[in-house]
């Protein structure tokens, strides 16, 4: 069973308005304490979501939740989107609707420190950001993670970061979380694996695309048009793609060890 810290100080489609009650009722089909994992994308979350078995997938409120059963225990995943401020929102209503009785931070993040190597996985004991830092003693490593507002992409910045923070991985959304559950007092772990080391550098559209609060429709108006500046770049996207799958898949089997 995961050890959380607690912080002190089958498919079924829905419309956006679902109510939360009616997501509740879904949830107490389960049985047994919850824990809730918030992924910012659905590639992040597949790998797991595919190990879990009673699964249920609902809308509501703007966000994508999946139930289901790892291990013998209960989970709720939520896809909350790239961002800080989506990241909270998405967590705020996951607690708000299933009240988890503790709640991760999941995903892929880049690492800033020269030594981590690809797909190494962290428990971070520190998660820091512009207007705070949070510890969290129960981290499994002596690693801090940053969350900041914007892709950090280049070999340059993330060096620069580095220096700066002292930070040894980044991200864009686990503050929020780590915020969300300080506040509530609700137990939290965030858990990253490393996606992009601090020697390579992500394709440029990719900035471009992980912008919080960006539509759909402005999403593929990005791609549409990074094909037409940079053809190769939908080779570089492709190749993304693959390593994201089996990063999703690695940080899966570290979940399910875990529990």
């Amino acid at each position: 069973m995961l050890s959380l810290y607690r912080p002190h100080a089958g498919q079924v489609c829905a419309a956006d308005f679902l109510m939360s009650s009616e997501l509740v009722h879904s949830h107490q089909t389960f049985d047994g304490e919850l824990t809730g994992i918030v992924f910012a994308l659905g590639i992040e979350a597949g790998a797991l979501l595919d190990r879990m078995t009673q699964t249920r997938t609902t809308w509501g409120n703007g966000f994508k939740y999946h139930q289901g059963v790892l291990c013998g225990s209960n989970y709720v995943l939520v896809e909350s989107g790239v961002g800080k401020e989506k990241a909270l929102q998405a967590t705020d209503n996951l607690f708000s609707i299933f009240r988890p009785g503790r709640i991760l931070s999941a995903g892929f993040a880049g690492a800033l420190d020269p030594q981590l190597p690809r797909h190494a996985i962290y428990w971070p004991s520190r998660i820091i950001s512009k207007e705070d830092a949070i510890s969290l003693p129960d981290g499994k490593h002596l690693k801090t993670l940053l969350t900041v507002d914007h892709v950090v992409d280049t070999c340059e910045e993330k060096h620069r970061v580095w220096e700066l923070t002292g930070a040894d991985l980044v991200d864009m959304e686990s503050y929020s979380v780590a915020w969300f559950c300080r506040e509530k007092r609700i137990p939290f772990l965030s858990v990253r694996i490393v996606f992009d080391t601090a020697a390579e550098e992500l394709p440029k559209e990719i900035r471009r695309l992980a912008v919080p609060q960006q539509s759909l429709v402005r999403q593929f108006g990005t791609l549409t048009g990074a094909f037409f500046k940079r053809p190769s770049s939908v080779l570089d996207l492709y190749k993304l793609k693959e390593r994201a799958l089996v990063a999703a898949d690695l940080l899966a089997i570290e979940l399910e060890r875990r529990e």
